[in-house]
Order: C-alpha cells, then sequence, then structure tokens
C-alpha cells in the first residue's frame, strides 16, 4: 500500500543519501500515478530545491499543476520551462496560450482583473493572434466592443489574421458606420478574402444595411461554402 510504498522510498533514502533525488523523483511519478496530487506536489517542490533545474523534475511539476488546474502556478513556472528548454519552440508558444487562456477565463466579467493579466503575459506572446483573439473574447464579455474594436484594427495594421477579421465581425461599437468602413478599407489588399466579406456581411446586416449584406454574403459563399454565410 501507499504507507509501505513510502516507508521503503524513506529507508531508500536513509541508506544511499546521494540517491536522494532519484529515489524522490520515482515517489513523485508514483504518487502522481496513484493521483495522490498534494503529496506528490510537495515532493516535486523538495525535488526542485535540490535540482531546479533537472528537466524530469520541471516536467513533473508542469503535469502536477495540470492535474490540480493550478493555472496561476504555471505562470509561475512559464520562464523556467523556456529557460531551462523543457519546452521549445512552438510547443512553448502553444502551452503558454494554453495557460493564460485559462487564466483570463477565470476573471471572465471583471474587466480590471482581464486588464492586469494582459499587461503581465510577455510581450511577444501578446503580439499573436491566437493569444489577442482570446482576450478580445473574454474583452466581449464584458461589453467591450470598443476596446476590442481598437485592438483588432491595430493588430491587422501590422499582420493579416483571419480569426481577428472573423472576430471583428460580432463587435458592436458606437460608431457603426466608422466600424463598416474600416472594414471595408481592408478589401483594398484582401477582396477575395471569404472570411472578410462575411464579416462585412454581418456588419451590414447589423447596420440594416440589407442589399449591401447581401452583396458580401453571396459573393462569400461564392469564394468558399460556408453555412455561417447563409445563417446570417
Amino acid at each position: 500500500d501507499n504507507d509501505k510504498r513510502d516507508e521503503y522510498i524513506y529507508k531508500a533514502c536513509r541508506a544511499n543519501p546521494s540517491e536522494e533525488g532519484a529515489v524522490k523523483l520515482i515517489q513523485a511519478r508514483m504518487q502522481l500515478e496513484y493521483d495522490q496530487l498534494e503529496q506528490a506536489l510537495a515532493t516535486v517542490l523538495h525535488l526542485q530545491e535540490l535540482q531546479p533545474k533537472n528537466h524530469q523534475v520541471l516536467f513533473l511539476l508542469q503535469a502536477i499543476y495540470l492535474k490540480l488546474d493550478d493555472w496561476e502556478s504555471l505562470t509561475g513556472l512559464l520562464p523556467l520551462l523556456k529557460k531551462q528548454e523543457v519546452l521549445k519552440g512552438q510547443k512553448f508558444i502553444d502551452f503558454s496560450i494554453k495557460v493564460y487562456e485559462h487564466v483570463l477565463k477565470q476573471n471572465s466579467n471583471n474587466h480590471e482583473e482581464l486588464q492586469e493579466i494582459w499587461h503581465k503575459i510577455p510581450r511577444d506572446l501578446r503580439k499573436t493572434s491566437p493569444m489577442l483573439s482570446i482576450y478580445a473574447k473574454e474583452l466581449l464579455s464584458c461589453e467591450k466592443d470598443g476596446e476590442v474594436a481598437t485592438l483588432i484594427e491595430k493588430f491587422l495594421k501590422r499582420e493579416w489574421s483571419k480569426e481577428l477579421v472573423k472576430l471583428y465581425g460580432f463587435v458592436r461599437t458606437e460608431h457603426p458606420e466608422k466600424q463598416l468602413a474600416t472594414a471595408e478599407s481592408w478589401t483594398k489588399e484582401h477582396k477575395q478574402e471569404a472570411v472578410l466579406l462575411l464579416t462585412l456581411g454581418r456588419l451590414a446586416a447589423t447596420f440594416k444595411h440589407w442589399g449591401k449584406a447581401k452583396d458580401y454574403l453571396l459573393e462569400s459563399a461564392q469564394i468558399e461554402k460556408s453555412a455561417e454565410a447563409y445563417a446570417v
């Protein structure tokens, strides 16, 4: 049973103090396997003091925090995962986005908290379309459409993103005519983009420009068949 297992591990550490790290690593893995998450966390945090740069220790710590849904602690772990190259390249970026997505969602409907979290996210990550899209959706839940419109427009000036163009069609600002005109200006460089035409159709329909909306939606559907174009 677990008590006997822990007793064997304790004896092994006493008999071979130089092997404590390896023995504790086995203990942590077994605790994690049996969902003894709090015990596993205590073991791994002790291991981290002994071996702060050990990849296996950091990987286990990541796995435990994930099982505990402890996204706040994972944000603190991210710099170490990057520095020690436990996760590299796109894998690190994707995992970072996942972590911050959960932290943002935990603070849904709290505009001040969302803004505070956003500014703690590393700048290079905030400049990615997936991360901005997640943040923008949470802002929309706070009815901060004007703020979302500004963020999307600023992003699209430097980089085209179909994901953000699509989201722009769900934004309702206090200046709808200006918003529609802004979206229409994007057709100069992206005339045959189905997602842009879909967004234009949505915006035109929202502002009751029925003829214009129909034209945009039909053109979008001709370029790329989409149930969304017919559902607007």
